[in-house]
């Protein structure tokens, strides 16, 4: 699947293990994807690996969602799935 087609089909990115820069220029790897969620005001859930930077921009206009437990994975795919039925009843309505 390429670039581009993720982005038009899916309404949110999970993330395990991301480290690095969300804002920085990146040729390969998840940056690019979670960035580009990001400005296109999808949620993204990340478990950061060993150092995430989320500046300068934070979550921009999406929404980002950061967890760091024993629990993390599951509740961050929780949290995810619950924003995107949100967000597309939200879209359904202004449609």
């Amino acid at each position: 699947m390429q670039f581009v087609e993720i982005r038009q089909r899916f309404d949110a990115a999970f993330c395990v293990g991301f480290s690095g820069s969300v804002w920085e220029a990146h040729n390969r790897g998840p940056g690019p994807l979670i960035k580009t969620f990001l400005e296109d005001g999808k949620p993204v859930a990340i478990i950061p690996g060993e150092r995430l930077d989320i500046a300068p921009e934070g979550a921009g206009p999406g929404l980002l969602i950061i967890e760091d437990s024993d629990q993390s994975p599951v509740l961050a795919a929780h949290a995810l799935v619950k924003v995107v039925i949100e967000r597309r009843e939200l879209m359904a309505r202004s449609a």
